[in-house]
């Protein structure tokens, strides 16, 4: 199987068009949608102070690389990576470890905010409340909603002046 666009080995197929990409035409692929995303909408300033949240999965790993790609153009931006600990054992450890390294790496601050700090309860805590309260909902209710709410204080504090979720591949235009 060959790459559509340059006839290197291919290592993926996109079945929405059938186009098929090598390793490099793939990775240009995606910085290229990533690019042209801020542009159109207009996400970014030259300038920008830019909050990352990132958790360590493959998605926010992949935008906290294009970005400082991104952010190594333009000498008077930065950037800031940030990761919630919702405070549920075993739930985020190894996705702590991988967003500090490749921030680490990447040369980007990486900061974690717990929900004990900032609420003064775990999610645990808020959901095992919420039920005695008699109110029947899941953690994911909450968590959303307070992650989000955590990454919008801690944004407007830092003084940044954008801020980037995962940006999910599907939610990139073709």
């Amino acid at each position: 199987m060959k790459c559509s666009l340059c006839g290197g080995s291919a290592v993926y197929m996109r079945r929405f068009s059938g186009i098929r990409l090598c390793r490099r035409c793939f990775l240009r692929s995606i910085e290229d949608k990533v690019r042209w995303t801020i542009g159109k909408y207009r996400l970014l300033k030259r300038d920008d102070y830019t909050l990352l949240a990132v958790s360590g999965g493959k998605d926010s790993v992949v935008m906290m690389c294009i970005m400082a790609k991104i952010e190594s153009e333009f000498p008077e931006a930065s950037l800031v990576a940030v990761t919630i600990d919702e405070g549920i054992p075993g739930y985020r450890e190894v996705g702590f470890k991988i967003a500090s390294r490749y921030a680490g790496l990447l040369g980007i601050p990486h900061e974690v905010f717990s929900f004990k700090d900032f609420y003064g309860y775990s999610l645990e805590e808020i959901v095992e409340i919420a039920r005695r309260k008699g109110f029947p909902y899941h953690a994911c209710t909450f968590c959303g909603v307070l992650r989000r709410k955590i990454l919008n204080v801690m944004g407007s504090s830092n003084l940044c002046n954008s801020k980037l979720l995962t940006l999910n591949i599907q939610n990139l235009p073709p």
